[in-house]
């Protein structure tokens, strides 16, 4: 597979070590990059199970999955699960995994045919956990009969055939009644826990937890490395034990923003560097940002200069004018063109911008210069501005 990722080296509290702090290298996630190898990887890399090359800045399939198999064959193994079977789904964490998580415990998985996605995780000692878990006792009862997420799909579509048959036959049996009350509910909690996490099981995923583990966090569909800081660390008993490792390929730069704490169902409450204090870079709090604005600050900070951003910036003011000038000139075939214009007949310096662009970018900076940076940022912002009208970008969490 001709698949490669980028590497970013972070300092990390090894517990092995009484907590000492180590440099390491962690493997970043590209756009719709495979969460479940990278998270993997990460895992084993933290806790000093694997190595990654400190030499290397990038990383192919064919290099992680020889570290992961070397591993696997090396480490004694005490499982019933099979060897062979943990190896065969090796190649398809590069496209996802089939994981079945249950809603009533934050480490239930349901395992699906031969196991060979739980078999890869458990034979590494790679735990799996989630926080996905009903909130109170009536969706308790109803999650409790349901089970699992794939089993909540399929009274889903016993519901809407039931509702069919409602819609069709206009009556319907006490059986097909239930079903369709049922599918409401399931409905229900699926709709109100859309991020796969809730407050319960994210209690759950503290208490289950020992300190300084780290293990796999399913979330969002989605497969992270989730870190349980020790209490006895933290200098205030109300700040956050749980971290979410930051992996996104946008951050690969950002040498402050290694861990998300993960306080709160909904919202994020920004990052923090490798001492768990809070993110800050050269340009400021980073805190509230999106990944393309941490991204493009970091452009700007290595070394994109003010006259790169005045020819981006001349060259968008220049097509503006041209089509604005393209569209005089069709509507000017339909009547006299007037005096003024005849007598304008001095063509602009080739590759030089025009009187309304060079006046605009003068004003530019006089408008922006006393921000610092920030106008430079500015100026690229506006530079890019089309560019980006056909531009899709994805933050992958």
């Amino acid at each position: 597979m001709n698949l490669r990722w980028s590497l970013k080296d972070i300092t990390w509290p090894d517990p092995r070590v009484g907590g000492l702090r180590r440099e390491l290298k962690i493997v970043c996630q590209s756009e719709n990059g495979p969460c479940s190898l990278i998270s993997l990887v990460n895992v084993l890399a933290l806790r000093g199970s694997i190595f990654l090359d400190p030499s290397r800045h990038h990383v192919s399939y064919d290099y992680l999955s020889s570290l992961i198999g070397d591993f696997l064959i090396e480490r004694p193994q005490d499982s019933k699960l099979s060897l062979a079977s943990a190896l065969s789904i090796l190649p398809t964490t590069v496209e996802g995994l089939n994981l079945n998580p249950s809603f009533l415990s934050p480490s239930a998985f349901q395992q699906e045919g031969d196991g060979g996605e739980l078999a890869l995780f458990e034979l590494c000692g790679v735990r799996l956990t989630h926080g996905w878990v009903v909130e109170n006792e009536e969706d308790r009862e109803l999650m409790g009969r349901v089970g699992t997420w794939d089993a909540a799909q399929g009274v889903l579509v016993e519901g809407q055939v039931a509702e069919a048959e409602l819609e069709k036959e206009g009556r319907i049996t006490d059986e097909g009644l239930k079903k369709i009350e049922d599918a409401n509910r399931v409905r229900t909690f699926l709709d109100s826990t859309r991020t796969q996490l809730t407050p319960t099981g994210l209690k759950a995923l503290s208490v289950s937890l020992e300190p300084q583990e780290v293990v796999a966090l399913f979330r969002n569909s989605h497969l992270s490395v989730l870190y349980k800081r020790p209490a006895a660390e933290s200098e205030d008993p109300e700040d956050p034990l749980l971290f979410s490792l930051v992996t996104d390929e946008s951050f690969g730069s950002e040498p402050e923003v290694v861990w998300e704490p993960l306080a709160d169902v909904h919202t994020s409450t920004g990052f923090v560097n490798s001492d768990f204090i809070t993110s800050s870079t050269a340009g400021g709090d980073i805190a509230g940002l999106s990944a393309e604005e941490v991204g493009r600050r970091a452009d700007i900070e290595n070394g994109a200069g003010e006259q790169d951003l005045d020819q981006q910036l001349a060259k968008q003011l220049q097509s503006e004018e041209d089509a604005q000038a393209a569209a005089s000139l069709a509507t000017s075939d339909r009547r006299q063109p007037s005096s003024s214009s005849r007598r304008s007949g001095i063509p602009p310096t080739p590759g030089s911008p025009p009187a309304g662009a060079r006046q605009s970018i003068e004003q530019g900076r006089g408008q922006f210069a006393a921000s610092g940076s920030g106008g430079a940022e500015e100026l690229k912002r506006l530079g890019e501005k089309e560019k980006k009208k056909d531009k899709k970008g994805c933050l992958v969490m």
